[in-house]
């Protein structure tokens, strides 16, 4: 059984949707492992994603937010990760 589901990263940037759903799924998963739940057993990848998105939707409609205004239309290679 892994340790996590989600990677971690310290390259964030913020204003992407893509890196903005990926920090609070790990913001999540971190409240979820320090409740001692395990990954796969107590919660699943999808339950990261439902559980994520009131809270990146929520980030998104602030006034004046900038957090995940940027929509790439580029298909990123998910084969290569950063260590």
């Amino acid at each position: 059984m892994a340790d996590r589901l989600t990677r971690t990263s310290t390259g964030y940037a913020e204003s992407t949707i893509e890196d903005l759903i990926s920090m609070v799924m790990a913001n999540v998963e971190d409240g979820l492992l320090g409740a001692g739940a395990k990954p796969g057993k107590d919660y699943t990848m999808n339950d990261l994603i439902n559980w994520s998105m009131p809270f990146v939707h929520k980030l998104r409609e602030q006034e004046g937010s900038k957090w995940g205004q940027e929509w790439s239309t580029e298909w990123p290679d998910y084969t290569k990760f950063p260590d």
